[in-house]
């Protein structure tokens, strides 16, 4: 179904029937049917938002975090049924919000750091990631993750993710190496840096220690400005191509 009002930019579901969709000028929806049907929520906010990010919380309850052209963010622990503004995150206009589980997350914005937040969005904690401003974060739990922006791989830029486990994304790692990207890991963090157009690399997905198929988007992406011809193969989930 169209959503009435104002643009979206932004969906997540945090169980199969129930999620959020946020927009522009504060706006933001709830579906409770796996998004047959929306109805709309009052934020009480006017800002355009960039991001959300939903978790089931128990009994009932989820914690929903949004995002956007603001310093401030809003946050609901009720599913939506009300919302608090958690004033002066940072510097930035933030682009989006990912909760790994329910109490701890990341955001990532206009800014050379990111946050992390481990009580449900109600405090922020600064997270140098390196860098220039950044688009994308997430999480497969508590410690390992991936920013994206404009100065990592693809966009010949540089990158320092800290609080990770390197050992667990060595065919990841392998695969940027490939691609002329230039790694240094150690002490919890992986940086990387990209000196020039990357190189094409063949990607075959399959389960854990082999390159993951979770990732496997995130390379075709990386292929498609790279230099060179790849084949990406997938056997993990024969619907991932769908992206």
């Amino acid at each position: 179904p169209v959503l009435a009002g104002n643009s979206i930019r932004a969906v997540s579901f945090s169980t199969r029937q129930t999620g959020w969709a946020a927009g522009l000028t504060g706006a933001m929806y709830r579906t409770n049917d796996g998004g047959a049907t929306w109805a709309a929520q009052a934020t009480g906010v006017a800002f355009n938002f960039q991001g959300v990010s939903a978790r089931p919380s128990g009994g009932g309850l989820h914690t929903v975090v949004a995002c956007g052209a603001s310093t401030d963010i809003i946050r609901s622990v009720n599913g939506g049924a009300s919302w608090s503004l958690v004033a002066a995150v940072g510097p930035a206009t933030w682009q989006e919000v990912h909760l790994a589980i329910t109490k701890t997350g990341w955001m990532t914005g206009d800014s050379a750091d990111s946050r992390r937040t481990s009580n449900g969005g109600a405090a922020w904690t600064t997270v140098g990631t390196g860098g220039l401003s950044k688009q994308g974060v997430w999480f497969t739990g508590t410690i390992s993750g991936w920013v994206t922006g404009n100065d990592a791989a693809a966009t010949g830029g540089r990158i320092t993710l800290q609080g990770t486990d390197s050992g667990i994304l060595e065919a990841v790692l392998e695969k940027l190496r490939d691609s002329g990207a230039e790694l240094h890991t150690g002490n919890g963090t992986i940086s990387l840096a990209m000196r020039g157009r990357p190189k094409s690399i063949n990607v075959r997905t399959a389960p854990y220690p082999a390159f993951p198929t979770d990732m496997q988007a995130q390379l075709m992406a990386l292929d498609a400005i790279a230099e060179g011809t790849a084949t990406i193969t997938e056997t993990v989930f024969e619907k991932r191509f769908m992206h």
